[in-house]
């Protein structure tokens, strides 16, 4: 029986961490798996009202690879759990390759909504809001997107807000 010399062990387990290296760091730079049809992220820029009107002005922000068409086909916004806004085909925009992008909807709000945005004009510090979104995504799948935050009063700007 022969005994391996040191050198040949050492050598051994060098050449095996190297080759483990390697293969790890190769590992990094295959593709990426994601899915392609990621939802945008959906915010709330501004809100601003004029008599039952509100121009409501969502931020977008694609996360895909690749550009995206934002059709909801549906919009609610709640306003302390009251609907300010049931919107069905409220407007659309393309969004680029991982882009922020605005959109600027005007419709007719709900009169419980209007109520709520009035305690805020009077001087309420603000508001929870809600807004779900229903969007029809590249597979043809509906998808429903939720997403909230507070509403406050612009400083001395009546009925704006963000």
């Amino acid at each position: 029986m022969q005994r391996s010399s040191p050198i040949r062990i050492v050598a051994f387990f060098l050449a095996s961490a190297v080759l483990c290296v390697v293969l790890v760091g190769l590992t990094g730079c295959g593709a990426a798996t994601r899915d392609d049809s990621e939802p945008p992220l959906i915010g709330i820029d501004g809100l601003n009202r004029d008599g039952d009107r509100i121009t409501l002005v969502l931020s977008l922000r694609n996360l895909n690879p690749t550009a995206q068409r934002f059709d909801p086909s549906l919009l609610q916004l709640r306003l302390d759990e009251v609907m300010l806004l049931n919107w069905t085909q409220p407007g659309g925009t393309e969004l680029g390759i991982r882009s922020r992008e605005s959109l600027r909807l005007i419709g007719v709000a709900e009169v419980a909504g209007l109520e709520a945005l009035d305690r805020l004009s009077e001087g309420g510090r603000n508001l929870a809001w809600a807004l779900e979104v229903t969007v029809v995504d590249p597979r043809g799948r509906e998808q429903v997107i939720e997403t909230a935050g507070f509403l406050h009063r612009v400083p001395g700007r009546v009925d704006q807000f963000r």
